[in-house]
C-alpha cells in the first residue's frame, strides 16, 4: 500500500466529537453515577449483574470513556469485554484505541476478532489479522495496528472537537479530500 493511500485512509474518521451526546449538566453526578457503573460491573457477583451494569456504563456516552477504558483493562468476564469494545466504537473516542489494541492480545479469539473488527471501524484500515492464528503471527498484526496508530498521534491527526455540526462538517472535509484524492494540506 502507497504512503499517500495510507494517508488519506488516515484522514476517514479522525474527527470525534467529545460529550455530543451528554445532557448532564451536573458532571459531579455524572461522573459519581459513572463510579458506580464501574463499581458494579467489577464487583457483581453473576455474569447477569455484570452485563446490566455494563450496559449501565455504556450507555453513559463520551463522558465514560475513560472508565469504559478501564472495565475492559480490568474485567475478566468476555461479554464484558466485547461490550466495552462496542461501546467505545460507538462513542467514536480514541482514548480507548490502545486499550482495544492490547485486546488483540486477549485470551479469547472472540474479544480478539471483536477488538479487529473494532480498530478497523475506528481506524478505517484493515490489516490481515486473524484471532485463531499463532501467538506469533497475531503479535505481528497487531503490531501492524500499533505502528499504523503511532503514525496518526505523531501527525497529530486526531482531532477533538465539542460541537457536533464542527465534528460534521471536519469529517466532511475530508470525505470529499479523499474522493478528489487530494490531501489534507491542499484546503
Amino acid at each position: 500500500m502507497n504512503r499517500n493511500y495510507l494517508e488519506l485512509l488516515m484522514l476517514c474518521a479522525v474527527a470525534i466529537c467529545v460529550g455530543c451526546n451528554s445532557a448532564a449538566s451536573d458532571t459531579t453526578d455524572v461522573n459519581a453515577a459513572i463510579a458506580n457503573d464501574v463499581d458494579a460491573v467489577l464487583s457483581a457477583t453473576n455474569a447477569s449483574e455484570r452485563q446490566a451494569a455494563a450496559d449501565a456504563l455504556a450507555r453513559r456516552g463520551p463522558a465514560a470513556e475513560q472508565a469504559v477504558s478501564r472495565v475492559l483493562r480490568e474485567t475478566d468476564d468476555d461479554a464484558v469485554k466485547l461490550r466495552m469494545i462496542d461501546s467505545l466504537v460507538t462513542m467514536r473516542g480514541f482514548e480507548g484505541v490502545p486499550k482495544i489494541l492490547d485486546s488483540l492480545d486477549d485470551a479469547s479469539p472472540a474479544v480478539r476478532r471483536h477488538a479487529d473488527h473494532a480498530l478497523q471501524d475506528l481506524l478505517c484500515i484493515r490489516v490481515r489479522y486473524d484471532a485463531e492464528a499463532s501467538a506469533q503471527d497475531r503479535a505481528a498484526a497487531a503490531q501492524r495496528y500499533r505502528a499504523y496508530w503511532s503514525s496518526i498521534v505523531e501527525k497529530d491527526m486526531v482531532e477533538v472537537v465539542k460541537d457536533p455540526e464542527e465534528a460534521k462538517e471536519i469529517f466532511r472535509k475530508r470525505v470529499s479530500y479523499v474522493r478528489k484524492g487530494r490531501n489534507h494540506s491542499d484546503e
